[in-house]
């Protein structure tokens, strides 16, 4: 596996993410590089700051901060879907739907198949919270950057419709009106066998 450099920079405003660094600047020699792709580079060991890997998306950068991103197994082509994990997600994201949208909130249907936000068990697959991010919407900071936007979700392989806080007030009344049970859902099942009984 080549150490050939690809990208390397000093970081000259404080506060920022890495991955938001990356995606402002990578751009300049890797037209296309996603924001997924990037994050998938980081926690690949691909990505150093002062001669230190990091494999955090979220590390905060400072002032003078050297930035630097190895060849090895990015290119523009792959930039994009950097696995078969990430090559599924991205085929997921063009299904999902913006139902409807303001500036507190935002729904969308969710595809069967994809994850809402990052766990340990996935291996650099794409998530809801990574399209959101993608998107350059503002989003709700109180889940932190792990559950950005994110009030409730839905398991991998359930369907359906998602609202997503992208203030911190809405966040919070979200949050309080299904801790209160004053939102309701409803979700509909199909079963491949008769019920025992005629119940609902």
């Amino acid at each position: 596996m080549s150490d050939e450099i690809l990208f390397q920079k000093i970081v000259r405003n404080d506060a920022q993410r890495l991955d938001s660094f990356l995606a402002r600047f990578l751009g300049e020699v890797l037209p296309g590089a996603s924001r997924s792709g990037i994050a998938t580079a980081i926690k690949a060991g691909l990505v150093s700051v002062n001669k230190k890997a990091v494999l955090k998306p979220s590390h905060k950068l400072k002032i003078n901060d050297e930035v630097l991103v190895k060849k090895s197994r990015i290119s523009s082509e792959n930039s994009r879907i950097p696995n078969e994990n990430s090559r599924i997600s991205n085929e997921l994201f063009e299904k999902i739907k913006i139902i409807y949208e303001d500036g507190d909130i935002l729904v969308i249907s969710k595809p069967s198949g994809l994850v809402v936000h990052e766990a340990s068990s996935l291996k650099g697959e794409s998530t809801l919270v990574d399209f959101l991010k993608q998107s350059n919407r503002q989003l709700a900071t109180l889940g932190g950057e792990f559950r950005a936007g994110i009030v409730h979700r839905l398991d991998r392989y359930t369907s359906g419709v998602m609202v997503v806080a992208k203030s911190d007030f809405a966040s919070a009344e979200l949050s309080s009106q299904l801790q209160q049970k004053t939102a309701s859902r409803i979700y509909i099942a199909l079963c491949d066998l008769p019920l025992k009984q005629n119940c609902v």
